[in-house]
């Protein structure tokens, strides 16, 4: 796993969330939280990636801090994060279809 790829992670995680209130100094930007998102739904849908041994557990944890991402303070973060899962289901779903016919 890259350390862009970490990095986008820890930037999701440490976002500041609606129930939160307020935002603690030294968390993200929304340009950090939405190139974040970004380079999630790239590694993804990214066909190298797919080959990696442990992609079941880095899906899993990419659908995650998307997810925590449609919690964020920040509107344009939500809408991406929404985007970001949408683009992966219809990835995913074509990559079945192939799979299967």
């Amino acid at each position: 796993m890259s350390d862009k790829l970490v990095r986008a992670f820890d930037t999701l995680t440490n976002a500041p969330k609606e129930s939160g209130g307020s935002s603690l100094p030294g968390q993200s930007g929304i340009s950090e939280r939405l190139n974040a998102c970004r380079v999630v739904v790239e590694f993804v849908c990214g066909e190298e990636n797919k080959k990696n041994k442990d992609f079941q557990k880095f899906f899993a944890v990419s659908i995650s801090a998307l997810l925590r991402a449609h919690d964020d303070v920040d509107s344009s973060v939500r809408i991406l994060a929404q985007e970001c899962l949408n683009t992966i289901v219809k990835v995913l779903i074509l990559v079945l279809f192939i799979y299967f016919t």
